[in-house]
């Protein structure tokens, strides 16, 4: 494919299809052989330990990090906060725009939870972050089914790492 650096975005990974006719060609494959060796490769190669050295390089434009890999020292709790039940006018405005690659879009159920767990990283800094990955919410997805009419006390994460639900 042929990009260009996209100008309106400081991060040095940022880059744009020349135009939006520009055709997509698969020019390798990184394997998952040998316990994902070859991607550990290129995503592990800096760790970051201490999130106010990783949150400095992301504010520094002549760094610019705004992908790594963090690990925390010690995670302390995994918890969910309730949030709207509904997708507002806005947000139904905006995923009704969603036009990916001219393919049918439908809009999932909103979850009514932001999940977020609270760490401590190596200079013993608690911090609190939202987990933007898709599988707390897929099996709380999973559940919900299952739940109506009954209420939902505070999640948490078992000491094996699954999804636990109190009711």
């Amino acid at each position: 494919m042929d990009l260009v650096k996209n100008a309106s975005d400081f991060r040095p990974e940022s880059y744009r299809p020349v135009t939006l006719e520009t055709e997509i060609n698969v020019v390798g494959h990184i394997d998952t052989a040998r316990n994902w060796e070859e991607r550990k490769k290129r995503c592990l190669n800096k760790i970051y330990f201490n999130l106010s050295e990783l949150i400095a390089e992301a504010k520094d434009k002549s760094i610019g990090t705004s992908l790594a890999v963090f690990k925390p020292t010690e995670i302390l709790d995994f918890y969910a906060e309730p949030v709207e039940r509904e997708w507002s006018s806005k947000q139904k405005a905006a995923l009704a725009q969603q036009n990916l690659f001219d393919s049918k879009f439908e809009v999932v159920k909103k979850l009514p939870f932001k999940f977020k767990f609270r760490f401590k990283d190596n200079r013993g800094k608690e911090s609190n972050m939202m987990i933007e990955d898709w599988k707390p919410g897929s099996c709380f997805g999973t559940v919900l089914p299952g739940m109506r009419g009954m209420s939902i006390k505070p999640l948490r994460m078992s000491e094996k790492s699954t999804l636990m639900i109190s009711l």
